[in-house]
């Protein structure tokens, strides 16, 4: 059977890492009392620019992922630079949340009673048309999870990734 749900769900945009912030906080992780320079970085990972590792750097510096070492030189070298606590959840998380949560309504179809999301509704064919009786809003909620939530709100999204922190079944019934 397939359902017609709508669903209140809190989420906070989340920003990715890019391939050279992960590069600089792998390095600090791997290299925490002896970082290599900005330039042994660049040639080590054959980038031909400095450029791209120095964007990084200050990227993570302002959300406060990693902090100059005050025992070491001013400049903004990246041997001059420590991991933070911050930092090291933004390597295990690949990335962080930007901003406050928002609360999205999203109506969205979903088979019964193997609780998948329905992204495409040609495959709907392939679903019994029986009725059979429709799930309670916690029972569904109970049969999906945040991944899959986050999922689509994902797939729907034009402005960026989003992180679910909640969501709650408003309304239930049958397609």
């Amino acid at each position: 059977m397939i359902l017609s749900i709508t669903s209140e769900i809190t989420a906070v945009e989340f920003r990715h890492l890019n391939s050279f912030e992960w590069a600089v906080l792998k390095i600090l992780t791997a290299f925490p009392d002896n970082p290599p320079t900005t330039q042994e970085a660049t040639d080590n990972l054959s980038l031909h620019e400095p450029a791209f590792i120095k964007a990084a750097i200050d990227s993570l510096s302002s959300v406060k992922a990693i902090q100059k070492n005050p025992e070491k030189e001013i400049d903004s070298d990246l041997q001059n630079f420590t991991l933070t606590n911050l930092g090291k959840e933004f390597f295990v998380d690949q990335g962080w949340e930007v901003g406050s949560p928002d609360v999205h309504t999203e109506e969205f179809s979903l088979a019964w009673p193997s609780a998948k999301i329905q992204f495409d509704r040609k495959n709907f064919s392939n679903y019994q048309k029986t009725i059979v009786q429709v799930p309670s809003n916690e029972e569904i909620k109970i049969r999906l999870d945040l991944h899959q939530i986050e999922q689509l709100l994902n797939s729907r999204s034009t402005t960026g990734s989003w992180r679910v922190k909640s969501f709650y079944i408003s309304n239930a019934k049958p397609e």
